[in-house]
């Protein structure tokens, strides 16, 4: 595996600041998360909410212990999309308990969290495809897979935290069967879809037609193809301004030259 690792005194100065912004609120979700989890605990945790607070936090360090372990730095977006949908979907949706007093809150995180997955699906189809050489219906497809392929994982953990804690995530147990209901299941399916599908038509819109919609500005933050062009581009003006330089040194010495024999 190649090294991704760079200091953060080598970064660019807007990876610096995004990087400092991303830190800066990851420090504020936990200390929050770390408040209501005192709270809980305190008060008798009479939902188990103290042990999903303390699941968001674990959960939040974990793109830095990647970093650490596998000397590999995150995008900046990828570390913004993983914050936020943290946040909203098991801090205000579980904990703050939105889900049951929001009525739509639920199709709505499930919607944002096949959309968020698909944008990540990019990174993942850059590292497995020759990235600016793939049709872009071929990209879709695989950031529709990506997503469907983490709501499905999902689903699965969310089924057997339930079972092992005690907690409804999945709805509450049918009378009987000690089971819920697989309509929660399916609806959060049906809505992660909508959210992938929603994306790729973005995606389609921003490849196939001069409306961009956002889609290079992802393609530049998660898409190594994309980095190492804008990178090699750079190079080559690089290059091409070193050896206009060179020439205009050389012709500089010849008519140097030529005016020391003229003289002489």
């Amino acid at each position: 595996m190649k090294n991704n690792w760079i200091k953060f005194n080598n970064l660019p100065k807007k990876d610096k600041i995004f990087r400092i912004i991303n830190i800066l609120v990851t420090i504020c979700l936990f200390m929050t998360s770390c408040a209501f989890f005192i709270y809980y605990l305190v008060d008798g945790d009479i939902e188990k909410r103290a042990f999903i607070c303390a699941g968001c936090m674990v959960v939040y360090l974990l793109p830095y212990l990647y970093e650490l372990i596998f000397r590999r730095r995150i995008s900046n977006m990828v570390l913004l999309f993983f914050n936020i949908y943290v946040f909203l979907s098991a801090f205000l949706g579980s904990v703050v308990n939105l889900y049951q007093k929001i009525s739509w809150y639920d199709i709505f995180i499930h919607v944002l969290a096949g959309y968020t997955f698909a944008v990540l699906g990019l990174l993942f189809a850059s590292r497995v495809t020759d990235y600016n050489k793939t049709s872009p219906w071929k990209i879709a497809l695989i950031c529709l897979v990506f997503t469907l392929t983490i709501e499905y994982f999902w689903e699965i953990i969310e089924w057997t935290i339930d079972n092992i804690v005690g907690i409804t995530a999945q709805g509450p147990r049918v009378p009987g069967y000690k089971a819920p209901l697989v309509t929660d299941t399916m609806e959060d399916l049906v809505c992660n879809l909508s959210g992938g599908i929603l994306f790729c038509i973005q995606l389609l819109i921003g490849k196939l037609t001069k409306f961009s919609l956002g889609i290079k500005f992802y393609e530049g933050e998660l898409c190594s193809s994309s980095k190492s062009e804008v990178s090699e581009n750079n190079d080559v003006v690089k290059n091409q301004d070193e050896n206009m330089q060179t020439e205009i040194s050389d012709e500089e010495e010849l008519k140097q030259d030529e005016n020391k024999k003229t003289l002489n």
